[in-house]
């Protein structure tokens, strides 16, 4: 099978790739050259599309990267940036909201309710940081008196 792109779906590719080799360094991946055969076939593709300032080729490994003006010049580090601002404010507020519920109702309450139960139930206190941090960001986050060592 031969799939055919256009220059512009090539460099949205390069993009994908740059993405998904931040995510893969960035989580410690057990399998860290998962992406690694797609990858460097489509890096070796560059010159064919008119991006050969955008790849470069290691002799020494053997392996094809992205430059550092690829992704100077692209508009992905601000996508990243976004990207974890949010993850932090939804994990953040996810887990202090879980971690209330748990200290709230012992586990035989909490499984005693149904799944739709305990999603609303844990939406409340959730909900509850939401509001907090998005009114406050971080400024009344704080340990309590009793956790100092």
């Amino acid at each position: 099978m031969k799939i055919n792109i256009t220059k512009k779906i090539y460099g949205q590719l390069l993009d994908l790739c740059y993405i998904a080799r931040w995510m893969n360094d960035t989580i410690k991946d057990p399998s860290p050259g998962r992406f690694e055969e797609i990858e460097q076939y489509l890096l070796s593709l560059a010159k064919e599309f008119g991006f050969e300032k955008a790849v470069a080729f290691d002799k020494q490994q053997g392996k094809y990267s992205l430059t550092r003006d690829f992704v100077e010049q692209s508009d992905l580090i601000p996508f990243i940036d976004a990207y974890d601002n949010n993850i932090f404010w939804e994990e953040l507020v996810y887990r202090l909201g879980w971690r209330d519920v748990l200290r709230a109702y012992s586990e035989e309450k909490l499984g005693a309710l149904s799944e739709e139960e305990r999603k609303q139930l844990s939406e409340v206190y959730i909900d509850r940081y939401a509001r907090e941090f998005e009114a406050k960001g971080l400024e009344n986050l704080a340990l309590s008196e009793g956790d100092k060592e």
